[in-house]
C-alpha cells in the first residue's frame, strides 16, 4: 500500500510497503544477494510460517550459479545456511530415483529441470550421507551447541528438533515439509525461467557493454557437449589430413578466428547467434566448408600457409579457453574444460610436429 497525504499545503509521500503473509511464499529479486557469497544470484524464495502460539520463522532458499540451493534460518538474531538437498534427505529417506521423480513432478522433458536436479543430487555425493538417518544425525553434530539441546539427547534427536523448530514450523508431518520444499523449488524454477535462464540463452540480456566481456549463467548441458563434440571432430578431421596436408588443415580454423578475434567482437558475433547452440551450429557449416575448398588449393599454397596456420589454431583455442573462464566454477561443465584443455594440448602438439615435418628438406 501506499500514496499520500497533504501537510501545510504539501504533499506528503509515504512509501509503499510489503507486508508479509502468514504462511505464503514469495519470489525476491534483489542484486544484493549477489554480494553476498561466491556463486549467489540475486533470486531467492522466502516464506514467512507462523506456528499455533503465533509466533513466526522466516525461511529462504536462495539459487547459486553452480545450480545448488541453499536454506536460510535464523537462530537467536544468528543466521545460518544449509544446503537445501541436505534437509530434503532429512526429511524423507528414499533413493534418489525417488527424489528424482518427486522433485521433477515426472516432468522429465523440461531439460532445465532434470538437469538441475541431477546436479542438485550430485553435488550431495561428497557429505557421504546415504540415509535420512545419517542426515539428521550429522544436522544434529554442527547444531549441538547452538541449539541448546541436552547433553543427553542423541545427534539424531538434536537434528529432528532442528527441522521441528526451525524448518517450515506451520507444517507438522515431515512428509508435508518434503512436499512444502519442493513447491518451492518450482516457484523458484519459475522465476528463472522468467528470466530466459533456460535452454535457449538470452545472451543479449547478459552481455556487459562496458567492459566487452560475456557470460552464460546458466549454460546447459546439451550445448556444452556439441561444442566438446566439434572440437573433437575437429582433431579427428586434422589426424586424418597426414602430411604437408595435415599442416595446412590448420588454416580450417581461421574462418573460426575470425568471428574470435578479440572479446568485443565475441559480444558482437553473440549478439547475431544469441545462443551457443548456433554458434556451433555455424561453425560446423563454416568448418565443412573450408574442407570443401582443400581439394581446390595447391600443394604449394598449403605449405605457404602452415606458419599462419600455427598462430590460428593458438589463438582460436586459448581465446575458447578464455570465454570459459566465467563459468569454470560450475560443477556441470568442470570435465567439459578439463576435455577442452586435453583436446586443446593435442592440438598444440600436432602443430608442433607439423611445423617440424615442413622445416625438412
Amino acid at each position: 500500500m501506499g500514496g499520500y497525504f497533504v501537510v501545510n499545503g504539501n504533499k506528503k509521500h509515504i512509501r509503499c510497503l510489503i507486508i508479509p503473509r502468514s504462511n505464503h511464499v514469495m519470489d525476491i529479486i534483489c542484486l544484493v544477494f549477489v554480494k553476498w557469497r561466491n556463486f549467489y544470484t540475486q533470486f531467492a524464495c522466502q516464506f514467512g510460517g507462523v506456528r499455533n502460539n503465533q509466533t513466526s520463522q522466516t525461511n529462504t532458499l536462495y539459487y547459486l550459479l553452480n545450480s545448488n540451493l541453499t536454506f536460510r534460518f535464523s537462530w537467536q538474531k544468528s543466521e545460518y545456511i544449509i544446503p537445501a538437498i541436505l534437509l530434503l534427505n532429512a526429511l524423507l529417506s528414499g533413493s534418489n530415483q525417488e527424489f528424482f521423480a518427486g522433485l521433477t513432478q515426472n516432468k522429465f522433458d523440461n531439460n532445465f529441470c532434470t538437469d538441475w536436479i541431477k546436479l542438485l543430487l550430485c553435488n550431495f555425493k561428497h557429505y557421504n550421507l546415504f540415509i535420512s538417518r545419517s542426515c539428521r544425525e550429522f544436522l544434529g553434530q554442527k547444531f549441538e551447541v547452538v541449539l541448546g539441546c541436552p547433553e543427553d539427547w542423541a545427534d539424531e534427536k538434536i537434528g529432528v528438533y532442528l527441522i521441528d523448530r526451525l524448518v517450515l514450523v506451520h507444517l507438522l508431518a515431515s512428509q508435508s515439509v518434503f512436499e512444502n520444499m519442493r513447491l518451492r523449488k518450482t516457484y523458484l524454477k519459475r522465476v528463472l525461467q522468467v528470466f530466459g535462464q533456460l535452454n535457449n540463452l538470452d545472451l543479449k540480456s547478459w552481455i556487459d557493454e562496458d567492459s566487452k566481456t560475456w557470460h552464460l549463467p546458466l549454460p546447459t548441458q546439451t550445448n556444452l557437449v556439441n561444442a566438446i563434440s566439434t572440437l573433437e571432430d575437429l582433431k579427428m578431421e586434422l589426424n586424418n589430413l597426414g602430411g604437408s596436408d595435415h599442416s595446412a588443415g590448420m588454416e580450417l580454423i581461421a574462418e573460426f578466428w575470425q568471428c574470435l578475434s578479440n572479446r568485443q567482437d565475441t559480444v558482437v558475433m553473440l549478439k547475431s547467434f544469441v545462443d551457443l547452440s548456433k554458434l556451433i551450429v555455424e561453425c560446423d557449416l563454416s568448418f565443412s566448408r573450408l574442407l570443401n575448398k582443400l581439394d581446390e588449393l595447391s600443394v604449394g599454397k598449403r605449405d605457404e600457409g602452415v606458419g599462419k596456420a600455427q598462430i590460428t589454431a593458438f589463438k582460436v583455442f586459448t581465446c575458447l579457453r578464455e570465454t570459459s573462464t566465467s563459468i569454470d566454477q560450475d560443477t556441470r561443465i568442470r570435465y567439459q574444460i578439463k576435455r577442452l584443455n586435453q583436446t586443446w594440448e593435442e592440438l598444440c602438439d600436432m602443430i608442433k610436429d607439423c611445423c617440424k615435418s615442413s622445416e625438412l628438406p
